[in-house]
């Protein structure tokens, strides 16, 4: 049986890979070499962050793996793009990406400074993760529910739906006077209890 190769570029065959969409075997031998290139790339970048200290080591790396015929620092460079492109496509946007790379580097301060029992240092890791969750973790557009309201309702007087005619100004001004003009009940009215009411003769 011949096998099944996918068709496409070799970074469409890798994200398709990666995201499970096709098996280990179809994906092409060019394919395979790029993504342990760019799979070592991003563990440069995480390290390194730097483009011009990743790319030499990334060069050199490659050449001695023999994980590409030709590599020149072109090709270096478009696979730590792609690395960046297909690795931070993971997280949804290339900032998580780094946002991710410079938690994990706090975390291994912190780690450290438990080793050395430097307190001061372990504190400030913690203030530094604290402000990166704060910022760039979680729902941006996740509202309060303590902020969310009913609506108001909002009563309307249709005149013509209900066959009436509305008065001019002038009349509506003298009608909203006479309804100022409407006394208010000022007598006292007393409670009666059901004993003190006695059934007519």
């Amino acid at each position: 049986m011949p096998k099944i190769v996918y068709k496409g570029t070799d970074k469409d065959a890798i994200l398709a890979f990666l995201t499970g969409k096709i098996p280990e075997e179809q994906l092409p031998d060019a394919a395979k070499l790029k993504l342990e290139r760019i799979i070592f790339a991003d563990d440069l970048i995480r390290k390194h962050f730097s483009m011009s200290k990743v790319l030499p080591i990334l060069q050199r790396v490659v050449k001695l793996k023999k994980l590409a015929k030709s590599y020149s620092r072109t090709s270096a460079f478009r696979d730590y793009q792609d690395a960046q492109e297909i690795f931070g496509s993971m997280v949804k946007m290339d900032r998580n990406y780094h946002v991710s790379i410079l938690m994990e580097n706090i975390k291994q301060t912190r780690d450290m400074a438990v080793v050395d029992e430097d307190l001061k240092t372990m504190a400030t890791c913690d203030a530094n993760l604290t402000k990166l969750i704060e910022k760039f973790m979680g729902d941006k557009e996740t509202v309060d529910p303590e902020q969310l309201q009913p609506p108001k309702p909002l009563l309307v007087f249709d005149p013509a739906l209900l066959g009436k005619k509305l008065p001019d100004d002038q009349e509506l001004m003298r009608q909203l006077k006479e309804l100022k003009r409407v006394p208010k009940l000022d007598a006292d009215i007393e409670d009666t209890d059901y004993e003190e009411i006695k059934p007519e003769e």
